[in-house]
């Protein structure tokens, strides 16, 4: 339904028409077509991707590569026969006993090996989700604009209809009606540019195996201030840090060569080679029992390859944790910063919002009722433009503070952090 105001200049404008149409745009969802299940089960298979499968099989077949607890290397059984093939009654069990240092650097090994391949998957599929939040984002944003580009072409067309209505000189009316022709151009290659990476966007998520229209609705995605309020919880830099998967596989990884560092010198150190147990049912027409004991004594050290490889991979995981170590609270500290500067950018726009709603009712001009309208539509552009940077920071906070890949999986998005 519309009304037409009459105005001084003779124009009329259908105001409460395009009141209520801008209102749904800037401040309504844009359509029901894609349900926040749909979204869930799009970020839930980033959980299938082939690097992800292989590092998640690694880690849950640890559990079968876990090194045996026995003390013996293996057991030898020796009996001694004559030439006849009779039993001279001499028996010999010897036992090859295993380093307990190195059958404690195994066992430690194996353990950080089974952490590092966890913190690995998890640091895998919090890159995945990543990359999935992000195209969501994008495709909602280019959705977003789209529908607004759609709005301002039509009030582009409504202004030049105003315009060729007046009853000012026909010099002025040209200027202007030259002027709203090259916006209307502007606006719509605007829109057509829009429309092709849209489309562009959404076959790249069909061929993921999620098909999702052309209007989204994005009534489920968190406010701005829900995500300031969700980053205010979270813990502080040095803390958040040290949750970042990668981060841990570094230090189990450093962790796996101080082990097998332990294991090479274990090989190289003094240690029992076998022990002996020996009985002689035929001697003198007697018998006795017997112990034997063997040691290994190695030589020539300083200079085993395998204890250089193992000290040289040391150093260079120890490297890759420090550099890493050091790197992370400042990447969360850019982001927060970040953050807190798109936030104070929103509250502007907000408030240029806000002062615009309150302006079109008392002006004598409908072409400047117009121009007001188109301002808010930019305005309206740029809150869309905002608050999509400001969701895509909160999700690299997550990601680099090992949050987003945290089991369960949740969608950080939305409102009340569904579970996937």
């Amino acid at each position: 339904m519309s009304m037409r105001v009459p105005q001084k200049n003779g124009c009329y404008l259908r105001l409460c028409w395009h009141f209520s149409v801008i209102c749904s745009v800037c401040f309504a969802s844009l359509g029901v077509h894609a349900s926040p299940p749909d979204i869930n089960a799009f970020l839930l298979a980033a959980r299938e991707g082939v690097e992800v499968l292989d590092v998640e099989e690694s880690w849950r077949g640890m559990a079968s590569l876990k090194p045996a607890s026995m003390p013996l290397e293996d057991v030898e059984l020796r009996m001694e026969f004559d030439n006849g093939g009779v039993s001279e009654g001499d028996y010999v069990v010897r036992l090859h006993p295993r380093s307990f240092s190195r059958m404690q650097a195994e066992t430690q090994q194996w353990q950080a090996r089974e952490t590092m391949l966890e913190a690995r998957y998890r640091s895998l599929l919090s890159e995945a989700l990543r990359e999935r939040y992000r195209q969501l984002l994008e495709t909602m944003r280019l959705s977003r604009e789209r529908d607004l580009q759609e709005r301002r072409i039509t009030l582009l067309k409504e202004r030049i209809s105003a315009y060729q209505s007046l009853s000012e000189s026909q010099e002025f009316r040209f200027a202007k009606l030259l002027e709203s022709d090259q916006d209307l151009a502007q606006a719509r290659l605007q829109q057509m540019r829009l429309q092709r990476a849209l489309k562009t966007q959404q076959e790249a998520l069909r061929q993921q195996g999620v098909s999702i229209e052309e209007k989204l609705d994005d009534s489920w995605l968190k406010s701005v201030a829900g995500v300031m309020q969700a980053i205010d919880e979270m813990p502080q830099l040095d803390e958040a840090a040290q949750a970042n998967p990668l981060l841990t596989s570094k230090l189990s990884a450093v962790q796996v060569a101080e082990t097998q560092l332990t294991k090479q010198r274990a090989k190289q150190g003094l240690q029992f080679s076998f022990f002996d147990l020996g009985y002689d049912a035929a001697k003198e027409n007697s018998r006795s029992y017997s112990i034997g004991l063997g040691i290994k004594i190695p030589l020539g050290t300083a200079a085993d390859p395998g204890l250089a490889e193992a000290r040289t991979r040391l150093n260079s995981a120890r490297r890759e944790q420090q550099l890493l170590q050091q790197e992370l609270p400042q990447q969360l500290h850019m982001v927060r910063v970040e953050l807190q500067e798109l936030q104070q950018a929103y509250g502007l726009v907000m408030d240029r919002l806000q002062e615009l709603d309150g302006i079109g009712d008392d002006l004598a001009s409908s072409l400047m009722i117009y121009r007001i309208f188109e301002d808010r539509l930019q305005w309206k552009l740029e809150e869309a433009k905002i608050r999509q940077q400001i969701l895509e920071r909160y999700v690299d906070l997550l990601h680099l503070s090992g949050q987003l890949a945290r089991l369960p999986l949740k969608n950080h998005l939305s409102k009340q952090d569904d579970q996937l």
